[in-house]
């Protein structure tokens, strides 16, 4: 009670009170104007939650404050206040109230400490309290009913479970009452204690877990004892919510009903109030179909109900300045935020409606304190700026959130709960809609046979026994089964109606594909090995050779078919296409581009999930480019330090205007918009991803904000397709409210055979016009590689000192791509071939490894696999255990080749830096070329002369790092582009060093080394821009 305190000691006084909400945004011009006000008004200031100010605000504001103290204590009528001359009227007084200590909040200074009288507030006497609100509302026996509600709270916050959204306190406390008293208003005659019983019920069964509601049932009996409940009659609102839940094509089940009429209770007796409960649990649903049936009632004409129109944002898709409004702190000129906009419309719009500002999205410590006042019974917003706006009657806040486990208590006592348990709905509801609404109705009861058959037994399989790699809720994996079955059973692909023989049999196999790709989609490798054996117990249809996630259904002969059969056609190798660019088609290409073509054309957005390396980005591109041409496609690729207002430039620089407020996509086309590394958007301090949030509003409503004007803008015809790896590395984990959006389809590491079908394909086709003794080395070398592979990542595990020993399948393609740089006039025998081959396997791990113990290692694990599999040793192949090197830029018709002769290399690599060194404008370096040296210079040539071709040299400083590379460029004739950095170099300077990069490389076609060191990294978003590059 501490800024209702200070009202009350104002009103008995007669001066007039001001009650300001201070927020982190305020500074101390805005502070020295409240302050002159106050002065020369003479009212009182009641500064609420005070200590939100930053502390570099305060200090200045203990300034102000002493210099208007000052002034009282010498009794002067005019004084000097921030440079200008102003009167004071004495009576003036400043107030601060605030909490103490949680999240968002600072200390205060010690010279602003000293200038005010410290209270405690200490725990307030609530049965006292209520006692008298119960007199003050009408009711008689008022002592012994206080005792009772007082003992009912107390006991609540001892009994009950600890929720983040319970909250028994005072506040909780007065507003059951004046509810209590609103009601023996409209019902005179009813006995007290039944009225206050109601009341008690109305506004705290809402809120209560499954577990929770029978103690409070308990206790309320326990404490009015042989007291029924009067049932308040809602005959007429019933028939209203089945009708709208009809109309709306869901299904009249009880929860939805129950749930509807405790939001319109909790909503009469609260002006804001919080949808709460984990993502499917029908928030949404309730609150629309409440909106509707008020509208509905109030066209019938029935008294009391008002219509009621929504404004709907996500607060955490704009920042802060972007809701609330702000100053630009160059020309002090003030912008008005979303928020506020909306906030101030509707309350002026003073028409017989009720009107709900809705916020879908996370409430958090930070936006929601500055609505504090608006929430309590002050009911007025404070902007930065000094406008008040008073919140009228019609005008509601209503939330929807996952949960409060970031709120503060300050802001869970304000609202007004209502509870939905996932547990509550279930899925079978949905199903029973889609059902119900399909248009093919023969196959209903076919459908439903199967969901009893399979549905229940393999989830709880799945709970049981298998890892999720990013977990999903179970209705989604529902919502996901029943939208690929549209999908996918359709008469193209067998399900033919007509056809009455193989009718369910052709339904039933579709209806096990889709689970498999649904349910079972998103489970590890062990996990689908364990689900492969559970579903061939209860189905015995499938063949037997590999798991049942390598079938698909061929609708012509009515089968399970393997994915291989699309594959018949073969692959041919282009050696035009450079190495990055080239797709070996396999089982895995071949079953995510079906699906993904299968889900995205029926506007599905899907989310593909799997470790680096799997082929997640280049599997979407391909499946989106058979896209026909009625569909453009948008890349979008997140990295941490992307802001929501990025993803909104980019999606509206590809959308024009068809009318007022709607956007399309440019040329009448389509929008799939592919979002990549979805989940790489840094979360702020309380957990929520902007970029993300803003999708999800998108999602739900088509429409965000335009930031600049305030207004809606939808947009129209786009979808989303979107991929990610693992939480992890930088990786969040993302809000299930948005993940339960889409279809979340894993993609597991390839399996061995794939990999070698993918390179030993590509290897036997090089060497087909080689020399007969080197064919059979094809299907050796791809078989080694995979093992070398397997040795590594088992053997090398990154550590502080070492963090860059990473391997995934992109190192396994690094060397099949210096496999494939063979030529057949030098490579003509088989030692030829095998030194190759060690040559790559060198490059590719031996480069990385850190001390002589972890390379003699490597040697050994190396000569063991050539032993295996070439019968030869490590010796024989290359005298005195040098390792061989490749490489070709010696020879003048660049021929990849061994260049065994050191004294040539050495004396070749002498004349490159001869000429570097009398290259006009570069200062010489005066090297002396050792044989490590040579070899450095030779590998950096070997990777940056390749396309993509990036290295990161990792070594103490002055190792010779830059100048290798100057040469290594010199040799292949690249420029050498480096930044310079000064004291003032940041973001701006930056990205126009890039720009200017990229004119080089791009536009004037120069062929460029960027020289990045270390040391240059000013802020960490440059790596940022450098993993875009």
């Amino acid at each position: 009670g501490k800024t209702e305190t200070t009202k009350d000691l104002g009103k008995a006084l007669g001066d007039y009170v001001i009650v300001v909400n201070c927020s982190d945004g305020l500074d101390y011009k805005s502070m020295g104007r409240m302050f002159s006000g106050l002065a020369q008004t003479g009212a009182w200031g009641c500064f609420d939650e005070f200590n939100r100010i930053n502390i570099e605000v305060l200090s200045v504001v203990a300034q102000q404050i002493l210099s208007i103290l000052s002034a009282l204590s010498q009794q002067l009528k005019r004084f000097t206040f921030e440079g200008r001359e102003i009167n004071l009227v004495w009576s003036c007084g400043m107030f601060i109230t605030m909490n103490p200590g949680y999240a968002g909040r600072t200390e205060l200074p010690d010279n602003l400490k000293s200038m005010f009288r410290p209270i405690a507030m200490v725990v307030p006497d609530s049965a006292y309290i209520a006692e008298i609100i119960l007199f003050g509302q009408g009711f008689g026996n008022t002592k012994v009913l206080a005792k009772k509600v007082h003992t009912l709270f107390s006991l609540a916050i001892q009994q009950l479970s600890k929720q983040d959204h319970y909250d028994f306190g005072l506040r909780g406390m007065t507003a059951v009452l004046r509810y209590a008293g609103t009601k023996k208003r409209n019902n005179q005659t009813a006995p007290d204690e039944e009225l206050v019983l109601l009341a008690m019920k109305d506004m705290t069964i809402a809120k209560l877990t499954a577990a929770d509601l029978p103690l409070f049932n308990g206790i309320t009996s326990d404490l009015f004892p042989g007291i029924d409940v009067p049932a308040v009659d809602y005959s007429r609102m019933k028939a209203a919510i089945q009708a709208e839940v009809k109309a709306a094509k869901l299904q009249d089940i009880n929860f939805t009903t129950v749930k509807t009429i405790q939001l319109y209770e909790t909503k009469n007796s609260r002006h804001s109030t919080m949808c709460v409960g984990a993502t499917g649990s029908g928030k949404s649903v309730s609150w629309k179909i409440l909106r509707n049936v008020l509208n509905r009632m109030n066209k019938e004409g029935e008294p009391g109900y008002l219509r009621a129109q929504e404004y709907v944002m996500n607060p955490k898709a704009l920042s802060m300045g972007e809701l609330y409004g702000e100053f630009d702190l160059n020309t002090n000129e003030w912008t008005d935020g979303v928020l506020s906009s909306v906030f101030r419309n509707a309350c002026a719009d003073e028409k017989e409606e009720q009107k709900w500002i809705l916020f879908d999205g996370p409430v958090d410590a930070v936006w929601i304190e500055n609505m504090n006042s608006v929430m309590d019974d002050n009911k007025v917003l404070t902007l930065t700026n000094g406008d008040r706006i008073t919140m009228p009657e019609q005008v509601s806040l209503l939330f929807e959130v996952a949960d409060l486990a970031v709120a503060s208590p300050a802001t869970v006592s304000r609202c007004g709960m209502v509870y939905y348990d996932v547990t509550d709905l279930g899925w079978q509801p949905f199903v029973d809609s889609w059902l119900q609404f399909r248009q093919d109705q023969h196959s209903v009861e076919h459908i439903r046979r199967f969901f009893d058959k399979y549905i229940a037994k393999i989830s709880q399989f799945k709970k049981a026994n298998c890892t999720e790699l990013v977990p999903i809720v179970d209705f989604n994996g529902i919502q996901s089964l029943c939208q690929l079955f549209d999908a996918v059973a359709t008469k193209e692909n067998g399900v033919d109606p007509q056809d009455e023989t193989n009718y369910p049999q052709m339904l039933e196999f579709w209806f096990l594909f889709s689970v498999i790709w649904s349910v079972c989609a998103c489970v590890d490798e062990n996990g689908r090995k364990k689900i492969d054996t559970y579903i061939r117990e209860m189905e015995g249809t499938f063949p037997n050779k590999d798991s049942i996630y390598e079938y698909f259904v061929d609708g012509k002969n009515r089968t399970w078919q393997h994915w291989e059969e699309k594959l018949k056609g073969g692959w041919k190798l282009d050696p035009k296409l450079p190495f990055y660019r080239l797709i070996v088609p396999t089982v895995d290409t071949v079953r995510y581009n079906y699906l993904i073509k299968a889900l995205a054309s029926n506007e599905v957005p899907v989310l593909m999930v799997g470790p680096v390396g799997t082929g997640k980005t280049s599997v979407v591109q391909q499946s989106l480019s058979q896209f026909s041409s009625k569909y453009s496609v948008l890349n979008i690729n997140m990295s941490a330090q992307t802001t929501s207002n990025n993803v909104q430039d980019i999606i509206e620089n590809k959308v024009e205007k068809r009318t007022k407020g709607v956007y399309v996509p440019i040329g009448g086309k389509k929008l799939v918009t592919f979002v990549d590394d979805l989940n790489m958007p840094m979360k702020e301090v309380y957990g929520s991803q902007p970029p993300l949030e803003l999708m999800r509003q998108w999602m739900d409503y088509n429409c965000w904000y335009d930031r600049q004007r305030q207004t809606i803008k939808y947009i129209q015809g786009m979808q989303l397709v979107a991929a990610m790896g693992p939480p992890g590395g930088g990786r969040n984990v993302i809000s299930s409210r948005i993940q339960s959006k889409f279809n979340l389809i894993n993609m597991t590491f390839p399996s061995e055979s794939q990999i070698k079908r993918i390179f030993g394909s590509m290897i036997s086709q090089k060497v087909f016009d080689f020399e007969e003794e080197l064919k059979p080395l094809a299907d050796t070398m791809t078989k080694a590689t995979i093992e070398m592979y397997d040795a590594v990542i088992s053997r090398y595990l990154p550590t502080p000192s070492c963090i860059h020993y990473l391997f995934n399948l992109r190192d396994i393609a690094k060397v099949f791509q210096g496999l494939l740089r063979a030529n057949k006039s030098v490579i003509d025998n088989k030692t030829s071939m095998i030194r190759l081959w060690i040559h790559e396997n060198f490059r590719v791990f031996h480069d990385r490894l850190v001390d002589s113990k972890d390379r003699e290692d490597f040697i050994e694990i190396l000569s063991s696999k050539l032993a295996t599999h070439f019968d030869q040793t490590y010796h024989n192949i290359c005298q005195n255990r040098v390792a061989p090197l490749f490489g070709d830029f010696v020879n003048p018709q660049t021929i990849y080749e061994d260049l065994d002769d050191p004294k040539a290399l050495k004396a070749f690599m002498e004349v490159q830096l001869d000429e570097y060194n009398m290259t006009p404008g570069v200062p010489s370096m005066d090297l002396v070329l050792f044989r490590d040296a040579i070899e450095h210079i030779a590998r950096i040539v070997r990777n940056i002369g390749q396309p993509r071709g990036n290295m990161m040299l990792i070594g103490i400083g002055g190792s010779g790092r830059q100048s290798m590379t100057r040469l290594a460029s010199s040799i292949l004739d690249y420029k050498i582009f480096q930044i310079e950095v000064t004291r003032q170099y940041r973001r701006t300077e930056w990205r126009d060093d890039l720009k200017r990069l990229y004119r080089q490389a791009g536009v004037d076609n120069k062929p460029t080394t960027f020289l990045f060191v270390d040391t240059q990294i000013k802020e960490e978003s440059f790596l940022e821009d450098i993993n875009n590059i």
